[in-house]
C-alpha cells in the first residue's frame, strides 16, 4: 500500500501539480520562504567548517588589515595588501560587529553569500519566462552548492564583490527602473571595484544592460552614482598624504598579476575534477549547464536578456585567468554567472526535470554528508570555538 502511495507521489502529472501550485503562490510569500530555506541550506554547508579557525592564510592578512582599519588607520596606512580599500574597511566592519570573535566573523560572513544567493533569485525574476519560482530556486541553491566545497571560504574578496555587484545588477533589471535605482546601482558597482580592483572589467555587463534598456541620458545616472565613492576614497587619501600608495594598489600592481603565466585549461580540468570528486550530481550540473549555453550561443538561439550573463560568463573566464595563479577563488564570479544561466536553458521540459532532478539530489547527497558536522558545530558554539 505505501509502495503504491509513493509512486502515485511521484507521478509525472502529480509533480507538475505541484509545481503548478508552488507558481500560484504569492511572490512575496514565495521569496520569504526561499530566504528561510536559503539560511537553513547555509547553515548546513557551511556550518561544517565552523571548527576551521580559517579556511585559507590569506585571511589572515585580511585579518590583519582589517583591525588596522578598526584602530583608526586607513587601507596600506600601517599594513598593506592588494585588495581595494572599501575590502578592508567592510572586514573592519564585521570584526567590530562579531566582537573580534573570529567564529562569530566567520558566522557574519556567511550571511553575504546567502544574501548574494537570494539575490539569484530576485534576479532570475526580472526575466519573462515561466516557472521563474522554480528557477530561481534552483539557481540560488546550486550557488550555495558550489561554495560549499572545502575551499568555498565566504571570506574572499570576490564574494564581498559580488555583495555589491549582484543588488547592482538587479536594481538595473527590475521593472522599476527609476533615476534613483540605477544611480544607487552605479554606487554599489563603485564600491564593488573598490573592493577588489578587477571586478571593474564587469562593466561591460553593465554596459550590455544599460545600453539595451536605457537611454543615453538616463544612463549617465549610473555613472554618477559609481564615481561617488571613488572621489570620496580619492579625497581621503589625498589628505593623508599617501596617494601614491593608493594608486599604485588600485592600477599597477594589479598589473603586474596578469603578466605571470600558468596553464589556464589545466587548471579549469583540476577544478573540474575536484568537484566531480566532492559530488558527481553536482559535476554533471555544472557540464550540463556549460554545454547548453555553448550549444545556444552556437545555434543563435540566445534571447536579448541573456546576452549580458553571456558576457559576464565570458568575462568571469578572463578575471580567473588575468589572476594567473589558479586560485579557486578567482572562479567564483564564474560560478554567479553559470547560475544566471538556469531560467535561459531550461526552455524545455526534459531540461526542467533533468535540472530539478540533479539539484535535489545534490542538495541530498552533499547536505547528508555535512548535516552531522554542521549541528555538531551549531549547538555548542562555544565549545567550537575553544578549538580555535
Amino acid at each position: 500500500m505505501n509502495d503504491k502511495r509513493i509512486d502515485t507521489l511521484f507521478k509525472k502529472n502529480n509533480i507538475d501539480s505541484i509545481i503548478q501550485k508552488i507558481s500560484e503562490v504569492d511572490d512575496k510569500r514565495f521569496f520569504l520562504f526561499l530566504l528561510f530555506i536559503l539560511i537553513i541550506l547555509n547553515m548546513i554547508f557551511q556550518g561544517q567548517y565552523l571548527n576551521f579557525e580559517t579556511i585559507d592564510s590569506d585571511i589572515h592578512t585580511y585579518l590583519i588589515v582589517g583591525n588596522d582599519v578598526l584602530n583608526g588607520s586607513l587601507p596600506y596606512e600601517n599594513q598593506w595588501d592588494d585588495k581595494g580599500p572599501i575590502f578592508y574597511i567592510f572586514y573592519a566592519f564585521l570584526i567590530l560587529l562579531s566582537n573580534k570573535n573570529l567564529m562569530i566573523f566567520k558566522i557574519l560572513c556567511d550571511f553575504i553569500l546567502i544574501f548574494i544567493s537570494f539575490m539569484i533569485s530576485k534576479i532570475i525574476s526580472t526575466q519573462d519566462i515561466s516557472n521563474f519560482k522554480i528557477n530561481s530556486f534552483v539557481g540560488s541553491s546550486l550557488f550555495l552548492l558550489l561554495l560549499s566545497t572545502p575551499w568555498g571560504s565566504n571570506e574572499y574578496s570576490e564574494l564581498f564583490c559580488l555583495f555589491f555587484i549582484a543588488p547592482s545588477i538587479y536594481l538595473l533589471l527590475k521593472k522599476n527602473d527609476s533615476k534613483q535605482n540605477i544611480l544607487f546601482s552605479g554606487l554599489l558597482f563603485g564600491l564593488s571595484t573598490l573592493t577588489n580592483q578587477g571586478s571593474g572589467l564587469f562593466i561591460f555587463v553593465i554596459f550590455v544592460i544599460l545600453f539595451q534598456k536605457y537611454k543615453l541620458k538616463i544612463a549617465s545616472y549610473f555613472f554618477c552614482g559609481l564615481f561617488i565613492p571613488h572621489i570620496i576614497i580619492f579625497i581621503l587619501y589625498a589628505v593623508k598624504g599617501i596617494l601614491d600608495i593608493y594608486v599604485s594598489t588600485l592600477f599597477i600592481i594589479p598589473l603586474k598579476y596578469s603578466q605571470q603565466s600558468f596553464n589556464f585549461i589545466n587548471e579549469l580540468l583540476v577544478y573540474f575534477r575536484e568537484t566531480f570528486m566532492y559530488d558527481s550530481f553536482l559535476y554533471l550540473f555544472i557540464i550540463l549547464v556549460i554545454t547548453l549555453a555553448i550549444y545556444k550561443f552556437i545555434f543563435k538561439e540566445i534571447t536579448s536578456s541573456s546576452y549580458f550573463i553571456y558576457v559576464g560568463f565570458s568575462i568571469s573566464l578572463l578575471f580567473f585567468y588575468l589572476g594567473s595563479t589558479g586560485y579557486k577563488h578567482h572562479l567564483i564570479f564564474f560560478l554567479f554567472f553559470l547560475c544566471l544561466f538556469i531560467p535561459f536553458l531550461n526552455y524545455l521540459k526534459t531540461f526542467h526535470w533533468l535540472f530539478l532532478s540533479l539539484i535535489i539530489s545534490s542538495l541530498v547527497v552533499v547536505g547528508s554528508g555535512a548535516l552531522k558536522q554542521s549541528y555538531d558545530n551549531l549547538i555548542s558554539l562555544d565549545d567550537t570555538y575553544k578549538e580555535y
